[in-house]
């Protein structure tokens, strides 16, 4: 018997009641968004810098 696919409206209702909910107070949400930027950031700069990389070689 096969199980029925489950829809990603579904798994989030799951994900919702199994995973812990981490609550935020203004301080920590502050340091998460801090946190993410400056992951978004070195990201930024290493896709920009791989990209730049890519382009010089197809000038040559």
């Amino acid at each position: 018997m096969d199980a029925p696919a489950l829809t990603v409206s579904q798994v989030r209702q799951l994900l919702q009641v199994v995973l812990p909910q981490r609550k935020f107070d203004a301080e920590s949400a502050l340091d998460e968004v801090e946190r993410i930027q400056k992951r978004n950031r070195a990201a930024y700069r290493s896709h920009r810098k791989r990209k730049l990389r890519e382009l010089h070689a197809q000038l040559k």
